[in-house]
């Protein structure tokens, strides 16, 4: 039998190379016929997981899940720290800060004004989402979206929403992972931390007007689109990641609301 030590090593090889599978897959084409789409991966996302299903029985997970990618990307910082493990994430950290950055710019008012779904087959329009919810996702909005494609555009299925918690974590898991950030990456990694989150380097200044128009509509105050169902099954856990990433970035900044 082997011995748990040496099995746990294995073991972490291999779930390192296979979470690197789903890391910026730009080699990977998913074809969504149904709805008419054909998504082509950018550097930075990152996927739920990289088979292309479609329900044929693999679920259809080739989505960039706010949630999921910040976890994600704070393996990768840990994976970086392992001299042992032999990856440099410096490249795949920063590609994560551009892509999450130019997901801010993201307007579903943009969407409705073309013919998209005239693309779509008969059979998937039941399962596509309403133009009133999709011209509503704009500015602050844009970070209850629980997902997006990895292309970087809005996801336009229907699916549980608003989510609060993934803004959050990537507001916790960013900080963690900036020490091994590429100078191309600074910056705009504290643009991000402007907008959903805040970086706790003292060299990063933010008035304190930007923390309460940034963090708190996107992580402490709940989406004008949250419906009373979806209100109810904010768990306790998504309360206190949001409470936290509060915390620390006020804290980072000795700011007081």
């Amino acid at each position: 039998m082997q011995p748990l030590d040496r099995w746990i090593e294995r073991q972490y090889r291999h779930s390192a190379a296979g979470m690197l599978r789903s890391v910026s897959p730009a080699g990977i084409v998913k074809m969504r016929p149904g709805f008419g789409q054909r998504i082509r991966p950018r550097e930075g996302s990152i996927v739920a997981s990289p088979v292309p299903g479609s329900y044929d029985p693999e679920p259809d997970y080739f989505f960039h899940w706010y949630r999921d990618s910040a976890l994600v990307v704070d393996a990768l910082r840990l994976l970086s720290e392992d001299k042992n493990a032999g990856i440099d994430a410096t490249s795949l950290f920063a590609d994560f800060v551009h892509f999450s950055l130019e997901l801010n710019a993201l307007d579903g008012r943009a969407i409705t004004i073309t013919d998209w779904r005239s693309r779509v087959a008969e059979n998937f329009v039941q399962y596509l989402r309403t133009d009133s919810e999709l011209e509503s996702i704009h500015g602050d909005a844009v970070a209850a979206e629980t997902r997006v494609n990895p292309d970087g555009t809005l996801d336009v299925s229907r699916w549980p929403r608003p989510q609060y918690d993934g803004p959050a974590l990537r507001a916790l898991r960013i900080p963690r992972g900036y020490s091994i950030a590429a100078t191309r990456s600074s910056t705009p990694c504290a643009r991000l931390l402007r907008r959903a989150a805040i970086c706790p380097s003292s060299s990063i200044k933010v008035p304190a007007n930007s923390v309460r128009r940034r963090i708190l509509p996107g992580v402490m105050r709940p989406s004008s689109r949250a419906s009373p169902r979806a209100k109810r099954r904010r768990s306790i856990c998504s309360a206190q990641i949001r409470c936290g990433a509060s915390r620390q970035a006020l804290a980072g900044h000795n700011l007081k609301l």
